[in-house]
Order: structure tokens, then sequence, then C-alpha cells
């Protein structure tokens, strides 16, 4: 059975011009995955998102304010994030990507779309992203598909701000992340566990610049391995950002593609054993071509060798 992945050409209209989050990126990462993968994929177009499903993570004065900025041919959403004429539209897919998912019955999918979304608030537009497609996408799979439990991880070398703050007073979404720490946004701490209903739920692992990789990737499958078997989600979301990697421009990390296969690996095998069968993984950070392509061909390829 051929492995599901939702990928979009209008992505590519998402248009930032000398940024470090580019449209090559994304040719990038669908030729690698084209080569390494082969007919063991199928490419699948997602659907775009409607706002009432972006206000599930987002104001409807934020969602208004991004469509009119597009609408009026772009400018600068926030100091870091462009928006293009084609911006509206492609994020529309990027966030629908992981609802299609969901509505398709998918068991293990990839999402190879952009812009990014880990940073974007409920408000605010932050570090290249415009809507927390991860974050919508656990409130779509509990109100829409009944999934009461949500469990995310986020490797990307920046801590994924955005989508602590969407969960961190509820419960029903244990949130677990690695990151280079003190690193932008300089959100991450060890000591931010969540608050209120969310206490206990919200888990952050910083690692400074020139961490040794196997320290991380420990860290993670040991913190992975013990709360997904405690928590026992019903959906595993993977902000799967490759910015960790030891060529990458934004980051202090020094994985390799080898790492991102654990850390793959991990997340399986933890899901197996809590009996979870649904595992999605989303496109995040990466910005240098050559090791985001191939660490993104590594990751999904260990998603495929476990597909059913």
């Amino acid at each position: 059975m051929a492995f599901p992945i939702y990928f979009s050409d209008e992505c590519f209209q998402h248009e930032t011009g000398a940024h470090p989050e580019k449209s090559e990126r994304l040719e990038a990462v669908s030729n690698s995955l084209r080569d390494a993968l082969g007919d063991r994929i199928k490419w699948l177009e997602p659907r775009c998102a409607t706002e009432d499903e972006l206000a599930l993570a987002h104001t409807r004065e934020y969602i208004r304010s991004v469509r009119e900025l597009a609408a009026q041919g772009g400018g600068m959403a926030d100091p870091d994030t462009v928006v293009s004429a084609g911006s509206w539209n492609a994020a529309l897919r990027s966030a629908g990507a992981l609802l299609n998912a969901l509505d398709d019955e998918q068991t293990r999918a990839f999402v190879a779309t952009r812009p990014p979304g880990h940073h974007a608030l409920a408000d605010t537009a932050m570090g290249f992203c415009l809507f927390n497609n991860v974050a919508i996408a656990a409130r779509y799979a509990q109100q829409t598909h009944g999934l009461k439990n949500v469990f995310i991880v986020d490797w990307d070398v920046h801590h994924g701000n955005g989508t602590q703050s969407a969960f961190y007073e509820d419960g029903s979404v244990f949130f677990l992340s690695t990151h280079q720490f003190p690193h932008y946004p300089g959100t991450g701490a060890a000591e931010e566990t969540g608050d209120g209903a969310g206490e206990g739920f919200n888990k952050n692992l910083p690692f400074p610049p020139e961490t040794p990789p196997g320290a991380i990737v420990e860290a993670l499958s040991i913190c992975i391995d013990k709360h997904i078997k405690l928590f026992k989600p019903d959906l595993v979301l993977i902000s799967a950002g490759f910015d960790g990697h030891k060529n990458d421009p934004l980051g202090g990390w020094l994985l390799e593609e080898k790492h991102f296969v654990s850390m793959t690996q991990s997340v399986l095998d933890a899901a197996q054993a809590a009996g979870c069968k649904r595992v999605f993984s989303f496109l995040e950070g990466g910005y240098n071509l050559k090791s985001l392509a191939s660490s993104c061909a590594a990751h999904v390829e260990a998603l495929c060798a476990r597909f059913e």
C-alpha cells in the first residue's frame, strides 16, 4: 500500500523572496521524496481549510487580517513573516492537509506543504508561520472525529511556542518538545509544564547548542516512550522540523539523518505499544536545502517502513 504524502503546487505561490523559508525548500523536499521512495508513496492534493476550521486555533480578527493582507498584494505579517498575494491559498492548503488526512481515515501520512505553523499564536503571525496547522488539526480531530486525546511531538530546533500556548491549560492535548535553548523564540524552558487542567501535560526538553546528538535522541525517546504509554493518545502528530541538522544555518545542533530516523522510530514504537494507530507528520523547519531534503526523505522512509 502506497504511503500518503499531502502536497500542493499552490504552496509555491507563497512567495517570500530572499528569505530562509522559501519555495525552494518544498521543491527540494518533493524531489527528494520522489527520488528516494518512488512508487512507494502516493501524492494527494490537500483541501483548503475553511475559516471556521482556522478559528479552531485562531481568532476571527486575526484570520481576517491575514486574508486582507494577501488580498492587498502582501506585506510583512510580523518582522520575520512574509505574506504575498498567493500566501492565503497556500496557507489554507497547508492548514487543510492534516484535516484531509483525518477525513480520509489515514493511519499514517506526511504533509509536505508551506508555510509552516508551530510558532503561530492565536492572534499573531510569528517565525515564518501564519496558521498553526498542527494545533488546528488537534482541535479538528477532537471536535469532528471524536478523538479524545492528542499527543504532539515537536523536534524542530526552535521551540513550538504557538502550539504550547494553544494547549497550555488543556489536559486533552500533550505537547512534548525538544529544542535548542536559549534560542528563538525564547520560550520552552523545562519549568514550563502547563497550567490548570493542563498542568503536567506540557513537557519541554531544552538543550544548548552543540549538545551531542545522542543525548537529545535518548532524552526524547525516553520521554516519548513514557508519556505516550501513560497518555494513551488516539492521535499522534509530529511537528517535524529538520533545522536541528548539523548543516542548518538557523540552528546550532549537530543532528544527522540517522537521528531523525531514530526519533521517528521512537514515536512509532510508543504509539504502537499504546494502541494508537494514527501518526501524522507535518513539515516545519529546515533551511539548508540539501540536509532538509535528505533528512525529510529519511524520516518519511522510516514512516513508510511501518505503514500498513
